[in-house]
């Protein structure tokens, strides 16, 4: 009787199949490795924008308290002294703005009370900052 021998492909394919395995099993190792990596690092940028948040969200309320204390009317009158009067009839008032017409004719109201919180400049004011 003849003897037969595994052939070629009947030896090596087993060899093959775990060096297939153990280069799959590699190359998820490295992938778990970049995973972990990249974790760490969006971790960090997360920790970094949060201080920035934190440090913008803090700058835009100090800036907020800062604008309504300017915008007090005591702070206001201050600013401006004895230059403000109650709105008459008809009266004109210069306004600088970009863009607006530089004159505007402006009614009173109908029943003005004794002390009106509208207030109009008697005078130009030079250099102010309140109407840029």
């Amino acid at each position: 009787m003849r003897e037969t021998t595994p052939s070629f492909w009947v030896r090596t394919l087993p060899v093959a199949l775990f060096l297939l395995l153990l280069a799959g099993a590699a190359g998820s190792a490295l992938a778990v490795i970049r995973l972990r990596e990249e974790a760490g690092r969006l971790a960090a940028n997360t920790t970094q924008l949060r201080t920035t948040m934190g440090e913008t969200t803090r700058l835009f309320q100090e800036m907020g308290a800062a604008m309504a204390a300017a915008q007090q009317p005591e702070v206001l009158r201050a600013r401006v002294g004895n230059r403000l009067a109650p709105m008459t009839e008809k009266q004109i008032v210069w306004v600088r703005a970009i863009g607006a017409t530089p004159r505007a004719e402006v009614a009173a109201p109908p029943a003005a009370p004794a002390i009106s919180p509208r207030l109009a400049f008697l005078e130009p004011v030079s250099g102010s900052s309140l109407l840029r």
